[in-house]
């Protein structure tokens, strides 16, 4: 087949599409440059790739608007002379979710702050499975987090407390922590999957990814 027919799939389909080896690719995978193929995701992973993409991307950017508005507003407003006693809890909390949205973006993108000496350093095998250690880590930190987190929301469930403005029950802000973890503990698992699957990382291919 020409190039350029896998060029064009290649940019129709590589958006829904994960990486594996060449080896054992059949005729319905993806053959891209340097001897990586990408393999069709299941149903399942493309379902929560939808979800929690939705939730990361569209949610996150609309309430982080209407954290802009509400502030504004209170500037404005308090220019003016007047007040709004709910703008600064209102854009607190959904400030909040904001934060745990993104933070899931950030592992999906592997755009948290980390130390990048040791990766850089270790080829092959030894990089693998230092990514995966790291995964492995994660997603154990993002699972005990998630795990009490829902035993507070439990009490606040029993034994209500409210909010001082709004006098609503705290359970939806502390939701937010628990949501997020269950989130980036999801993308967590999805890396190690790439990890696993995909290729690992030699001397060649990681010149060729510092020149680029």
């Amino acid at each position: 087949q020409g190039t350029g027919k896998w060029d064009a799939v290649k940019t129709a389909f590589v958006d829904g599409w994960g990486a594996g080896h060449t080896e054992g690719c059949h005729d319905f995978h993806i053959i891209l440059y340097n001897g990586v193929c990408y393999e069709k995701e299941s149903v399942m992973n493309q379902i929560i790739n939808r979800v929690l993409g939705f939730l990361e991307d569209q949610v996150t950017a609309v309430l982080f608007g209407i954290v802009v508005i509400i502030v504004f507003v209170q500037v404005i407003c308090r220019a003016l002379g007047m007040s709004l006693p709910w703008s600064e809890e209102v854009a607190r909390y959904i400030n909040t979710w904001t934060v745990y949205f993104g933070a899931s973006r950030c592992v999906r993108n592997s755009k948290h702050l980390s130390v990048d000496i040791l990766p850089l350093l270790l080829k092959g095998k030894a990089h693998k499975i230092h990514a995966l250690f790291i995964d492995v880590v994660c997603f154990v930190f993002f699972a005990y987090v998630a795990y009490f987190g829902v035993q507070v929301l439990n009490e606040l469930l029993i034994f209500p407390q409210k909010s001082a403005a709004l006098r609503i029950n705290m359970v939806y802000c502390y939701a937010a922590p628990v949501v997020g973890m269950v989130m980036m503990a999801i993308r967590t698992v999805q890396k190690m999957v790439e990890h696993v699957k995909g290729p690992a990382i030699n001397e060649s291919t990681q010149e060729e990814g510092g020149a680029a």
